[in-house]
């Protein structure tokens, strides 16, 4: 039987990345959470106006309330 591939798509780093350093994300997520986080904010606009009774998963509200903890509110999402 094949070995999974268990490597997260997606890392979630807090601020700028600089050139030339590896810096330790916060938190791993899959394509499809990353996806709906980038969809939610282009629609809203902002992390904070995301409304609560969203569908998202534990580990999505995770990502966004270390965002908003940063002060972090319009970040870059890829």
């Amino acid at each position: 039987m094949a070995k999974k591939n268990t490597k997260p798509a997606v890392e979630w780093f807090i601020g700028k990345r600089k050139k030339g350093k590896r810096e330790r994300p916060f938190a791993y997520s899959t394509k499809a959470e990353s996806d709906g986080i980038r969809e939610m904010l282009s629609l809203y606009g902002d992390l904070r106006l995301i409304p609560k009774d969203t569908l998202f998963n534990k580990n999505q509200w995770g990502i966004i309330d270390k965002f908003i903890e940063n002060g972090e509110y319009k970040p870059n999402v890829r």
